[in-house]
C-alpha cells in the first residue's frame, strides 16, 4: 500500500531528508538523483478537448523538481532494471507493431491485424508503467515550495512525515 508525504522541496536531500529507503524501510541507503515532472489533471484534460492548445497549456502548467532521495542498494537496482526492461519493450514492441499490424491486415484480416498493432503498441506503455511505478515513489502534486510523493513503504512514508512534523 502507498503512502503519501507531502515535503518541501528544498528538503528533499542527504543533508535534511531522513536516511530511510522509500521503497523498502532499510537503513543502509545510497542517495540518487531524481527528475520529476508533474502536470494538473485539468491541464492533462485540455488536450483531449482542445488539441494543441491543451498542449501548450499543459506545457505552461508543467512543474518539475529535482531532489535527491535515498533507495537501498537492492531497491535502487530494481528501479533501474525495471526502467530498462520497460523501455527495451517499448524499443521492441513499437517496430514490431509498425510491422506486424500492416502485414497482418494485408494477409489475414484488417479488423485483426487493426488489433494486434494496437495491442503491440499498448503493451509497451503497460509494461513500462508496472516496471516504473510499483518500485519506486510516485509524484501526485508539486508545488512552487513543496513535492507530494507516493511512497511505496509505509514505514518510510511514517518516519518522513514525522520528522517533517506529521504532514
Amino acid at each position: 500500500m502507498a503512502s503519501e508525504v507531502f515535503v518541501p522541496i528544498a528538503a528533499v536531500n542527504a543533508y535534511d531528508f531522513p536516511p530511510i529507503c522509500i521503497v523498502t524501510g532499510e537503513r543502509n541507503v545510497e542517495w540518487h538523483q531524481q527528475k520529476f515532472q508533474w502536470t494538473p489533471q485539468w491541464a492533462t484534460m485540455l488536450i483531449a478537448f482542445i488539441g494543441l492548445i491543451g498542449v501548450i497549456i499543459a506545457m505552461i502548467k508543467r512543474k518539475q523538481a529535482k531532489v535527491e532521495l535515498p533507495y537501498s542498494p537492492e531497491a535502487w537496482e530494481r528501479l533501474r532494471k525495471g526502467k530498462w526492461i520497460g523501455y527495451g519493450s517499448l524499443a521492441t514492441m513499437l517496430p514490431a507493431a509498425m510491422i506486424a499490424g500492416p502485414v497482418w491486415m494485408i494477409n489475414v484480416e484488417p479488423i485483426s491485424g487493426l488489433i494486434v498493432m494496437l495491442g503491440l503498441l499498448i503493451a509497451p506503455f503497460i509494461i513500462l508503467h508496472q516496471m516504473v511505478t510499483k518500485r519506486g515513489p510516485k509524484v501526485t502534486e508539486i508545488t512552487d515550495t513543496h513535492i507530494r510523493l507516493s511512497l511505496p513503504n509505509e514505514l518510510a512514508a511514517v518516519e518522513i512525515r514525522n520528522h517533517f512534523g506529521g504532514r
